[in-house]
């Protein structure tokens, strides 16, 4: 038998009862190893994260946007593209660990220590990408016994025991806080997921930023209101399900798929570092095989189901805040708030020696590949002050891109404005909108 303190039995039936609910089987903890190991090595922000460490490293740190948590980065460790690729380098390393499975808390413990700095510079683009949970996720690994795990259908497999079930519920009560808690701020909102309101003017803002829906719901009376209530029901209820047993835990996986189809094909929202993790949910262990293994169970660590029961506990305080900009903990998009149906934008005008103003076109200054929607509302100060240092950074990368300085022959001067822009399809677009003035930067010097 294998060395190690082990969890005091619960004597009496209630005991042994609770015991066997949370016991778990090996197998299906080995499931979840190997979709956040996959996950971990076919990141798009894990492999893009250096390139993008290049292109930051050239701004002064007060251009960068920063979310809350991300200034260890910025000013500690700072931007710095070779260790950028060492962190790739180990956190591809520690996923390849734990894929195999042998040394694979060692190796999900360096993924997780990689992919806190790695994962934290995508976060710099101006606002928070939600790769938060795989972090999560491979810290739980990294306390609990995946290694055990690589002989999964072998009859010397280890036995079902609270070290293999008591993580993976922890897994699940992560999961359920990636989801209720958005829920629960959609329904503290107000009325409008209620009515399906806010839900329409989400639909409009992102078709308006290019997305191209699948079916225009908003054209079909009651079909949007019951959109939003489902996506309330299946919210909030995600945790209740995950309570019920594997059968709901199959519902809730089942539910999560539909969730994630509708808001790709709506929405255009793809989310595919997360859904895939719904098959943990899966009873696996059941399905594949009868019986548990005739190895030794694995030795219980309460020292890593405290810590485990920390960082769940920290995720939920987190979910619960509502502060979906931060790193690396933060509650996941809520889509609480109405956004209402205009939309701010960046709005670049060319200023003669007579203050007459002229447009410049945003095609010419907006790259569609890196200027998505949160870059240009941190230029514009939307939800925060404006930061001159970012629009002036910003601004002096643009100016020399082709067909810039044709517009600004004779100007004196650029001034940025946020202006508000209607996204209802159709909507005809107004010829000066509601507009604040941000920022005035002379251009002496300004290449014709």
């Amino acid at each position: 038998m294998p060395q190690g303190r082990r969890l005091p039995p619960v004597e009496g039936p209630r005991g042994a009862g609770l015991r066997a609910r949370l016991t778990g089987d090996p197998l299906d903890l080995a499931v979840l190893r190997v979709l956040v190991c996959l996950l971990l090595l076919t990141s798009g922000e894990a492999w893009r994260a250096p390139v993008l460490a290049s292109e930051l490293a050239a701004l002064p740190p007060g251009a960068l946007p920063q979310l809350p948590g991300t200034g260890w980065i910025v000013h500690g460790l700072g931007v710095r593209p070779a260790l950028a690729w060492t962190c790739l380098g180990a956190l591809l390393l520690g996923a390849l660990l734990g894929l195999h499975g042998r040394h694979a808390r060692w190796g999900m413990g360096l993924a997780t220590l990689a992919g806190l700095y790695l994962l934290g510079l995508v976060q710099l683009e101006g606002s928070a990408v939600h790769v938060h949970h795989l972090l999560w996720l491979s810290a739980l690994l990294a306390l609990a016994p995946a290694g055990r795990t690589r002989r999964w259908l072998g009859p010397e497999r280890p036995a079902p025991s609270l070290a293999h079930g008591l993580p993976l519920r922890a897994a699940w009560t992560v999961l359920a806080a990636v989801y209720a808690f958005p829920g629960l701020h959609k329904l503290l909102a107000g009325p409008g997921w209620l009515t399906g309101e806010t839900l329409t003017h989400h639909l409009w803002w992102k078709w308006a930023q290019g997305v191209e829906p699948l079916v225009r719901v908003d054209l079909v009376p009651g079909l949007v209101q019951a959109g939003g209530l489902g996506v309330l029901a299946f919210e909030l209820g995600f945790p209740l399900l995950l309570l019920a047993g594997p059968r709901g835990r199959v519902l809730a996986c089942l539910g999560g798929l539909v969730f994630h189809g509708l808001s790709w094909a709506l929405l255009g929202i793809a989310f595919s570092n997360l859904w895939p993790l719904l098959l943990c949910l899966v009873p696996w262990s059941r399905w594949l095989r009868r019986g548990g293994g005739t190895g030794p169970p694995a030795s219980d660590r309460p020292v890593a189901w405290v810590l485990s029961g920390a960082l769940c506990l920290v995720v939920a305080l987190a979910g619960l805040s509502g502060q979906t900009q931060a790193w690396p903990l933060a509650c996941y998009p809520t889509f609480a708030r109405d956004p209402g149906p205009l939309m701010p934008e960046l709005e670049v005008v060319a200023v003669g020696p007579g203050g007459d103003e002229e447009a410049v076109p945003a095609g010419l200054i907006f790259d569609p590949a890196r200027d998505h929607a949160g870059v240009r509302w941190q230029l514009a100060g939307v939800g925060h002050p404006v930061r001159a240092e970012a629009l002036e950074a910003w601004w002096r990368e643009r100016r020399q891109r082709p067909g810039v300085g044709e517009h600004l022959d004779g100007a004196v001067a650029v001034r940025f404005y946020r202006v508000a822009r209607p996204v209802r399809p159709g909507a005809p677009v107004p010829a000066r909108g509601p507009r604040l003035r941000l920022h005035e930067l002379p251009l002496a010097g300004t290449p014709r």
